[in-house]
């Protein structure tokens, strides 16, 4: 009897860790595959315990390998432009927020604790992110292994798709939440007309 309880719990847990191992190793060869990226996305602020957004932008978000990306906000929930942007040229990052005139320059490795966005990109994502994966809803957790602002990085996933996210969210401590909704994807692969990832 105890045998056999044990056998259930490790084919319970050999089951476990080969849909496990399926699912990052899919996103991995994604992330190996892709070698440029342009989209359309909808970010939506949940402030604790709210079932509706506290506001909602919409932004263009390039990504070029290794580690080069341009993000900019187009327009809030009402309509309005917006100007804020961030760019990285894979080793610093300039985020510029235009209301207040404000640019300030990061490294790379400074951004992933409060701008997790751009590293979901990264073939090296290993490096700070563990994995987990619920099968039945064909999602995959990422947990930091640094000290971070978030507590982890939910993906949601697209079966047999080329361009495998539907969506992503960035859960925190006190149950705040950041949706990352992809919208359009402009290119996938294909030469970005944006070459301009130098920070000045």
């Amino acid at each position: 009897m105890f045998g056999r309880i044990i056998l259930k719990a490790f084919m319970i847990y050999f089951l476990f860790f080969i849909n496990l191992s399926f699912a990052k190793s899919n996103y991995i060869k994604f992330l190996q595959n892709l070698k440029s990226l342009e989209i359309v996305f909808l970010q939506a602020n949940y402030l604790p315990y709210q079932d509706t957004p506290d506001s909602i932008y919409r932004g263009l978000f390039i990504f070029k390998k290794p580690n080069k990306f341009y993000l900019k906000y187009i327009q809030d929930e009402d309509g309005k432009p917006i100007k804020d942007y961030i760019i990285s040229d894979g080793k610093k990052i300039k985020i510029y927020i235009a209301e207040n005139n404000e640019t300030k320059i990061v490294s790379y490795q400074d951004l992933i604790n409060y701008f997790p966005f751009s590293y979901l990109f990264s073939k090296d994502i290993d490096k700070y992110f563990r994995f987990k994966y619920k099968k039945e809803d064909n999602i995959l957790y990422l947990i930091p292994k640094f000290e971070s602002d978030y507590s982890f990085i939910l993906i949601k996933l697209k079966k047999d798709q080329k361009f495998p996210i539907k969506y992503i969210k960035v859960v925190y401590p006190d149950e705040r939440k950041i949706y990352f909704i992809i919208e359009k994807i402009l290119s996938y692969n294909k030469k970005t007309k944006f070459n301009t990832f130098k920070i000045k």
